[in-house]
């Protein structure tokens, strides 16, 4: 049976590879649109933010995940 902790371990995991993707997403569009439409003034922070988030989140989150499901088989 699994920890409680893993449980937590798991939705941050989640979590945080869902913002890290989404954000990665939202990046690559809005570098297409800004090139096709040779934008120069665009407001692309707060999607960075949302990538910066994963990638902390992914990078504290999946240590701890496997070190409950190392400590729990």
């Amino acid at each position: 049976m699994l920890a409680k902790t893993t449980y937590y371990w798991l939705t941050a995991l989640a979590v945080s590879l869902t913002a890290l993707i989404c954000g990665g997403v939202a990046l690559f569009n809005a570098g297409v649109m800004i090139d096709e439409n040779n934008v120069q003034d665009v407001m692309i922070a707060p999607l960075w933010v949302i990538f910066g988030i994963g990638v902390l989140g992914t990078l504290v989150s999946l240590p701890g995940w496997f070190a409950t499901r190392r400590n729990n088989s």
